[in-house]
């Protein structure tokens, strides 16, 4: 089992679930899709992301629309960005059988970042709810559920538990990679080519630091 985490405010995410699924075939592999909110991961480990970061927002465009171009995929993005996903992502979870919410999240952000819609919005979700052949109301009911609300906040938490700081990023064994550029050495681990010496790491790991950068706030 491969978890992928991923949040529909990254580009990122939106350019690997158009690469996930040839993977997914190649190697018959079992990818369990897990929201979780890119805010509270950054949160949790004290970083800022790239939109929060001026000279990193714009490059973050350039780079998503390169890769885009690079796979062949209209690029649109959405109305506002950063923008407020909990909608969206909880939506994700209405789905439990995991191959359905695979269609889902890759339809919703094909919207996003393909079509330019708003899917922070009701209206955009029951349209997409429609194209899908679900109750959209049934739907926008489940998002609003404190079940739902406390299942994405649980996935966010134990998503830092097991080292997770970023999204897209896959988990298989104890292995954490992230971005979607990382997809070809995924495969190569899984196929046993890329195996790296553990104990190495951790002695590396236990150097002493010689350097600290000083917070001025």
């Amino acid at each position: 089992m491969i978890e992928f985490y991923f949040d529909v405010i990254s580009p990122y995410v939106w350019l690997t679930s158009h690469r996930l699924k040839k993977l997914q075939d190649k190697l018959n592999l079992e990818i369990q899709y897990t929201p979780v909110l890119f805010a509270g991961l950054l949160n949790a480990h004290g970083s800022l992301g790239p939109a929060e970061i001026p000279a990193k927002r714009e490059y973050t465009v350039i780079d998503a629309m390169r890769w885009a171009n690079f796979y062949g995929l209209k690029y649109e993005g959405p109305p506002q960005h950063p923008f407020n996903p909990l909608k969206a992502l909880r939506s994700c979870l209405y789905f439990k059988e995991n191959k359905q919410r695979a269609k889902w999240v890759e339809l919703l952000l094909d919207a996003c970042w393909s079509q330019g819609l708003d899917i922070r919005q009701d209206s955009t979700l029951l349209s997409l709810a429609k194209d899908f052949k679900i109750n959209g109301d049934e739907l926008l009911q489940a998002i609003a559920s404190p079940e739902i609300k406390t299942q994405l906040k649980q996935n966010t938490i134990h998503a830092v538990e097991r080292g997770v700081f970023g999204v897209p990023t896959f988990r298989v064994e104890d292995q954490i990679f992230w971005g979607h550029d990382r997809l070809d050495l995924l495969e190569l681990y899984l196929q046993g080519k890329l195996n790296i010496d553990l104990n190495k790491c951790k002695e590396v790991l236990q150097r002493p630091r010689a350097a600290d950068r000083r917070n001025h706030n």
